[in-house]
């Protein structure tokens, strides 16, 4: 899934892009938006970027909509951590809901036969949620 980066943030597209187009509308884009060199990401919103590995899961700091983008190892168990501490307070919510499903999107996660049972049981517990 595509995304922007802005002021040490990630944001969906529609985000990213508004806040491209407001900037713009009060003469704060760089020169040559286009020429990402030429400017920061602190500034300007750059982007959208895709398929860039991520340590966690990245959710739009505006909408919190969840930018499915791949996960490393250690965004795997990022993930598996919060299932874990979900099942253990016996509660979830919707963005760790949307994290759990992304493993299961046959993007070739490898889990461990620990990983498996903790996704396994967060399932089960939460499958209506």
């Amino acid at each position: 899934m595509d995304y922007y980066i802005f002021a040490a943030d990630v944001y969906c597209c529609d985000c990213g892009e508004r806040h491209r187009e407001e900037l713009s509308a009060v003469g704060e884009a760089p020169a040559n938006p286009a020429n990402e060199t030429t400017y920061d990401s602190g500034d300007f919103p750059k982007g959208p970027y895709s398929d860039s590995e991520s340590d966690t899961p990245q959710n739009c700091a505006d909408c919190g909509f969840y930018i499915e983008g791949p996960l490393t190892d250690d965004g795997v168990d990022y993930v598996i951590e919060a299932m874990n501490d979900d099942i253990q307070r016996r509660h979830t919510n919707s963005i760790v809901r949307d994290w759990a499903a992304h493993l299961d999107k046959g993007l070739g996660y490898n889990l461990t036969t620990e990983q498996q049972a903790i996704y396994d049981e967060y399932t089960k517990m939460f499958d209506d949620a």
